[in-house]
């Protein structure tokens, strides 16, 4: 996310640079380069994103959004890809029967129904069969 910030901090710059040049092209430069330069910045607070794992299940957060998944929740995780992003991904079991039109949509795009915002130093795979173990080490029939 530092380099990702460095970039937005750079185009605010370029789009400085060109505002005698280009006016409407430089404010709209300035604009969404400052505004991907906050989100960035924010994404750097250790409480912004974070992944907690329990008994019970795992908490994510991303731009301080919590959110808890139960292990009996889930039937499995696998690597998902997300445009050029390579991410930890999971299907729910049949049980869990929320967000059912965003799941089928998440599956369009991911090949998952939900999936993690990041890695958290780890592969995709790594990550992922590290879930699978932990569910089923923890996880609880949900019927």
């Amino acid at each position: 996310m530092g380099l990702f910030l460095l970039g937005a901090v750079a185009f605010v710059a370029i789009g400085d640079w060109l505002l005698q040049r280009s006016p409407v092209i430089a404010g709209t430069t300035i604009f969404l380069s400052g505004l991907s330069a906050i989100i960035f910045a924010i994404t750097l607070h250790p409480r912004s994103a974070f992944l907690t794992i329990t008994a019970d299940g795992f908490t994510f957060a991303t731009l301080f959004r919590k959110h808890f998944v139960a292990w009996s929740s889930v039937e499995s995780f696998a690597p998902a890809r997300i445009g050029l992003i390579k991410v930890a991904g999971w299907n729910y079991n049949s049980a869990f029967h929320q967000h059912a039109k965003l799941r089928k949509i998440n599956v369009a795009i991911s090949g998952t129904e939900a999936a993690l915002p990041d890695t958290y130093g780890m592969s995709a795979e790594n990550l992922s069969a590290l879930l699978n173990e932990l569910r089923q080490k923890h996880g609880k029939s949900a019927f």
